[in-house]
């Protein structure tokens, strides 16, 4: 999106339902959640591609970025039986 302008300058399939967004302090990385496929997509905004894919989590709902981008925290549940 152009911050200028408002308008949409690409598109980046991300799947079913992606639930949460974070930007990295130099735009450079946006983390998606993905809940119901238990996955959080890493994708860069320069390509406009996913490059990693974080997987075997359950139900990811959020997602947040350190202040330096080093570290992502992502807020999941716990599977039923897990202490």
């Amino acid at each position: 999106m152009d911050p200028a302008t408002g308008a949409n300058t690409a598109t980046i399939p991300l799947g079913v339902h992606p639930w949460d967004l974070a930007v990295s302090p130099d735009g450079s990385t946006v983390y998606a959640t993905h809940r119901y496929e238990g996955t959080v997509s890493v994708v860069s905004t320069e390509t406009g591609t996913i490059t990693d894919t974080i997987a075997d989590l359950y139900l990811p709902w959020a997602v947040v970025v350190s202040p330096d981008g080093a570290q992502i925290y992502v807020a999941h549940l716990a599977p039923s039986g897990s202490s």
